[in-house]
């Protein structure tokens, strides 16, 4: 018995206007405690997602925690290809 697959459009595509990308606290000192991947490679993995997301014109949230005193800026390679708007910080 054999199965064949029969590829079809979804109901409901991803589209700019229905879904957004949103970075949480992608800063370079929250890498050091990640340990399941290469700080280097998870930072190429979020520029390439942050890429396609502006390429398609997906709204992109980003966010950080103590920016001011101890984690730092929002990694730069990620922000260049987002709007050119600043990090967002959550209220502590």
């Amino acid at each position: 018995m054999s199965i064949t697959a029969t590829p079809t459009p979804g109901k409901s595509l991803l589209s700019p206007t229905n879904h957004a990308l949103v970075l949480i606290d992608f800063q370079s000192q929250m890498a050091f405690a990640t340990k399941s991947i290469a700080p280097e490679l998870l930072r190429n993995n979020a520029a390439l997602v942050s890429q396609a997301a502006a390429g398609f014109k997906v709204p992109t949230i980003l966010t950080t925690v103590a920016e001011k005193s101890f984690s730092g800026p929002c990694s730069t390679r990620s922000s260049t290809h987002s709007a050119a708007r600043p990090c967002s910080t959550a209220p502590a």
